[in-house]
């Protein structure tokens, strides 16, 4: 009869073997585990920045807009002062009285007088401006606040347009102007006639006219 093989020395092998795969599989389990946690961790931490981000950002802007929030409410309040001058000036109010009601400067009294396109007459600013009714209308003189209104009507023949305005003997009595003034604010209101209605065209002052030329004066 044969003898039976010794599977004890390979029993044992195999004991060692299955211990060995048994404590790699431990150890890749517990590795796993770390791994999962460190995963884990760093998204809390991933979170935890972004939520540290987000506070941060909201705190500069809050800053940002505490830092800024005199600039813009200074300019807002620039823009509506500057839109209040231009309505009062442009409706005949005079710069001493929208500086004395707004407490404005000089600066934007000028800025506003330019945009209205006022010039300087003599000592204040003036303005001519129009209303034309068709064959006739309106001429308004504008002086700081001093409004006066001469009527023309369109002309004949080389005359293109005739402006009432009163004489010498009674210029101070209607317009309330020195006599010595006159022939400036005359000029200055037919000149600035012929630069806004009638480009390159000729005037004439005379006694109680200016006449606006469609061609040369005869």
């Amino acid at each position: 009869m044969s003898e039976q093989p010794d599977y004890t020395e390979a029993g044992e092998v195999f004991r060692k073997s299955m211990q060995e795969a048994l404590a790699h599989l431990d150890k890749l389990n517990e590795d796993l585990s770390k791994a999962k946690e460190q995963a884990i961790d760093q998204e809390i931490a991933a979170k935890d920045e972004l939520l540290r981000i987000q506070r941060n950002a909201e705190k500069l802007s809050e800053e940002f807009i505490a830092q800024h929030r005199k600039t813009y409410d200074a300019r807002v309040r620039n823009d509506t002062l500057m839109d209040v001058v231009e309505k009062l000036l442009a409706a005949g109010r005079s710069s001493h009285e929208v500086k004395l009601w707004l407490d404005v400067s000089d600066e934007m009294i000028a800025h506003a007088f330019t945009y209205l396109k006022f010039d300087l007459l003599i000592d204040r600013m003036a303005n001519v401006y129009y209303d034309n009714q068709g064959k006739a209308g309106d001429v308004y003189f504008d002086w700081d606040g001093l409004i006066l209104k001469f009527p023309f009507e369109f002309g004949g023949g080389n005359a293109l347009a005739i402006i009432d305005v009163p004489d010498a003997d009674h210029w101070e009595s209607i317009t309330s102007i020195p006599p010595e003034q006159r022939n400036a604010v005359l000029e200055f209101i037919a000149k600035r006639v012929v630069r806004d209605q009638a480009p390159d065209h000729e005037y004439e002052i005379t006694a109680d006219h200016i006449t606006i030329y469609s061609g040369p004066k005869k």
